[in-house]
């Protein structure tokens, strides 16, 4: 561990960007524990850490593909934005997302964006939205959303579609409603359980679930929920391709 020592001696005054990607190879190849470092280089400012992003891809290129084949996508990248999502001010989401854009990272958004939509409270993700949306972004903003619906804990997702829905933003929790029926099976049963109980008017909760879910995954999603014991839903999601669906 001298080599390491080393390394973080002599990177004072240098950017972290320099030196850190070095460190957490060196941490990772012994099996220690370096989230802290990485929890560290989050804290940045935007531009700093935008900068410690490239310098990670750059560094890991090619380790994200499980086959041994060449990827653009890497763990270490992928970690130090989650952390970036889940802790940065909802306010600079825009600025990451074209940060990645710029620097070439166009790969690294959905990441990001997940990490966003996983873990921010309710109100962040609604001002994380705005914001997208007023930095002509909406096409983020929309991909923030299905995220939202698609990846969110089950009571969590539904009570972010509650809160949209409450405070002015109807047509932002439909869309995280057709983004659950992105999701799987079984949790888009229990999303859709959980919103119609929460007596929501207007709301036309199953309707806009099975929009969502994609097309060439229809059949196989209407025999998932068959299985699961909900021929009603498969029913519904089946007539979507029919000329006059019952909705």
């Amino acid at each position: 561990m001298l080599d390491v020592i080393a390394i973080i001696d002599g990177s004072r005054g240098k950017p972290v960007s320099d030196w850190l990607p070095e460190v957490v190879w060196h941490l990772r190849q012994a099996g220690m524990d370096y989230g802290g470092f990485l929890a560290v280089a989050a804290r940045q400012e935007p531009k700093d850490l935008m900068e410690t992003v490239a310098a990670f891809n750059d560094h890991f290129k090619g380790e994200g593909d499980p086959w041994g084949g060449a990827s653009s996508t890497n763990d270490e990248t992928r970690h130090l934005l989650a952390i970036a999502a889940r802790i940065k001010e909802p306010e600079k989401t825009p600025i990451f997302v074209v940060g990645l854009r710029r620097a070439g990272m166009d790969e690294y958004v959905e990441s990001f964006l997940s990490g966003v939509a996983r873990n921010k409270p309710v109100r962040s993700l609604r001002a994380a939205v705005q914001v997208l949306k007023s930095a002509s972004l909406r096409g983020d903003a929309t991909r923030l959303l299905k995220i939202i619906g698609r990846e969110r804990g089950v009571k969590d997702a539904a009570h972010t579609i509650r809160h949209f829905w409450g405070n002015g933003s109807s047509d932002d929790a439909v869309v995280i409603l057709q983004g659950v029926g992105e999701g799987e099976s079984a949790r888009l049963v229990q999303i859709y359980q959980e919103v119609s109980s929460m007596s929501l008017g207007g709301m036309r909760t199953l309707d806009e679930i099975v929009r969502g879910v994609p097309e060439f995954l229809r059949d196989n999603k209407a025999s998932e929920l068959e299985a699961l014991g909900h021929s009603d839903i498969a029913e519904k999601l089946r007539a979507i391709g029919d000329s006059n669906p019952p909705f």
